[in-house]
């Protein structure tokens, strides 16, 4: 599907011209959760993850011909990106910048990489304290969670004003996903034929997505030296896919918003967890965050940068113990390693017309891939429950108002009395709900399995786990048996390089 270039451009104007207007009080950062140590380990296991087997060893998906000398983390953690920088750019200045100021290691550091290396504390929705046309290259990894949508045209700026000329912007974002599966039905087939696979790549069927005049180029095939070199001229003819959010997440006008607790006390099934997925995108409206991040963000980039973005990167949501056959046969068999120097696409090995095209593909299978998809999910569930709280509010609000009471008049004493027991019903059907999820959830990342298959290490004795004990609980649900084009995602993530103009 092509997009007019004017009404691109007409997007642009507006998105570029807009006063700085945020909601959120000056000076606070946006925080929906805790970073805690287990956030920490998890986002180190991620750094892990794309460095192995999404850049191939390197730390970025632009191909720097030499390091660049000026670095900028936004948004840095723990700073293990940071220092692993400083560790393979010897020459390089690198500059951590996050809200938090205690997590980052300030001693212990070997003295060549300390002297390079500095971590600076402040909030990246104010203006960055750092001169302009100062950085060659700035980093920005998992934003989606504290850059409200009305303050991101705002943050790219800010950025554009501290890149040099020529300089490089890298972001890797994913969407705000709360992971469950859903009813299915007619609307929710998707256009890859993916089955089981841990990873979601683009279908040879992709339609192109372009914004009039700039297309972005969607390949893994692509250097991403320089957006002018030969390698990408030469992905015009590369397969894009269309930017659409849509296809993993209902938005909060799909669902119909109840109004009394007593209509929605109940769900049919245990495994209907539509009312926490209400909650928590209304927790996001809330906070103008934006589900499909993905989306919104390379919207943005392209307002401002010269963009290549690389395909979604989907991790489909593992199966329940019910397909406990299934996921022995299937996951066991599906994975792929890829990279970014050879455009990765989904197909067989009967597909390959020579032994070029398959030492060229670099999709090869692997013995054991299930791991993946549990530890992405796992990564997804802990953030979700870092939000409890704030989840709660937000179900509270959509199904937490009284039911009429048919006009009888009655003391304010009784009903402070009735608002007490009310609030301490909706409290439960909300930890019965969560509980559900939760027991869900624990049940599909089932790491006891994956220690078993991996390590041979047999399940100690014990008492049974509460997510087996519900799960034990239930019947097999024919929604546990789905179509392969019947995808729930657990992760979906995309890397975004642009380029400032010289």
């Amino acid at each position: 599907m092509e997009i007019n270039g004017s009404i691109h451009r007409d997007v642009e104007k507006e998105l570029l011209s807009k006063e700085r207007k945020h909601r959120r009080p000056d000076g606070e950062a946006i925080y929906c959760f805790p970073y805690t140590k287990e956030m920490v380990d998890f986002d180190n296991w991620d750094f892990m993850f794309q460095t192995k087997y999404c850049f191939r060893g390197r730390l970025t998906m632009n191909h720097f011909e030499t390091p660049p000398r000026m670095v900028l983390d936004l948004g840095c953690g723990c700073g293990l990106w940071v220092i692993e920088a400083a560790k393979q750019w010897k020459v390089s200045k690198i500059i951590g910048f996050d809200f938090l100021d205690h997590l980052q290691p300030k001693v212990g550091l070997p003295e060549d990489i300390a002297q390079r290396i500095e971590w600076v504390q402040g909030n990246f929705l104010e203006s960055l304290p750092f001169p302009s046309n100062y950085f060659d290259f700035v980093r920005g990894v998992g934003l989606s969670f504290h850059v409200p949508e009305d303050e991101s045209s705002f943050f790219l700026e800010e950025i554009y004003r501290i890149v040099k000329p020529g300089g490089v912007l890298e972001t890797i974002e994913e969407d705000l996903i709360f992971p469950h599966s859903r009813t299915p039905s007619p609307s929710r087939s998707v256009s890859l034929e993916t089955g089981h696979d841990d990873l979601l790549f683009p279908s040879d069927n992709s339609p192109i997505f372009s914004f009039g005049d700039s297309v972005s180029r969607l390949s893994f095939g692509v250097d991403s030296t320089n957006p002018d070199s030969p390698g990408s001229k030469a992905s015009s003819q590369e397969r894009l896919i269309p930017v659409d959010g849509t296809s993993h997440r209902q938005s909060l006008s799909q669902h119909s918003v109840p109004t009394r607790l007593s209509e929605h006390r109940d769900p049919v099934d245990p495994r209907d967890h539509s009312q926490l997925q209400m909650a928590w995108d209304a927790m996001l409206q809330k906070r103008f965050l934006v589900p499909c991040y993905t989306t919104v963000c390379l919207l943005y980039f392209q307002a401002t940068y010269t963009v290549k973005a690389h395909p979604l990167l989907q991790i489909p949501l593992p199966p329940s113990s019910w397909e406990q056959g299934e996921r022995s046969s299937s996951l066991s068999n599906l994975g792929k390693h890829f990279d970014t120097d050879t455009t990765c696409r989904r197909q067989s090995t009967q597909n390959a017309t020579s032994d070029e095209d398959k030492s060229t593909m670099h999709c090869q299978r692997i013995s054991r891939v299930s791991p993946w998809a549990s530890m992405h999910l796992a990564r997804t569930v802990r953030t979700v429950i870092g939000c409890k709280e704030n989840i709660w509010e937000a179900y509270q609000e959509l199904f937490g108002q009284q039911p009429s009471d048919r006009h009888i008049v009655r003391s304010s004493g009784y009903k402070n009395e009735q608002d007490t027991e009310l609030s301490a019903a909706v409290r439960d059907a909300f930890e019965a709900a969560w509980f559900n999820w939760e027991s869900d959830m624990q049940d599909r990342i089932d790491f006891r399995s994956n220690m078993l298959a991996e390590l041979m290490w047999t399940e100690p004795d014990g008492d049974t786990p509460d997510w087996r004990v519900w799960r034990n609980s239930l019947e097999p649900s024919h929604d546990d048996h789905g179509s392969a084009h019947d995808v729930d995602i657990c992760r979906s993530m995309r890397a975004i390089v642009g380029w400032k103009s010289t």
